[in-house]
């Protein structure tokens, strides 16, 4: 377990070692070709104004 976690030993962080170990992070493989991925620019907007609905929709 400890050869399989090298980062750990220096990143002791669980959001750091999300970012560092490639199993957190949703990629196919390969072979398998990339699932319809949501671009950047509508995806993350509807969510946005629901975050940042109080004191960001009054100032704009």
């Amino acid at each position: 377990m400890a050869a399989h976690l090298p980062i750990s030993l220096s990143c002791s962080s669980e959001s750091c070692l999300q970012v560092h170990t490639p199993t957190f992070r949703p990629q196919p493989p390969v072979g398998k070709p990339r699932p319809p991925a949501p671009p950047p620019g509508p995806a993350p907007r509807p969510r946005l104004p629901l975050l940042t609905r109080g004191p960001v929709d009054g100032a704009v």
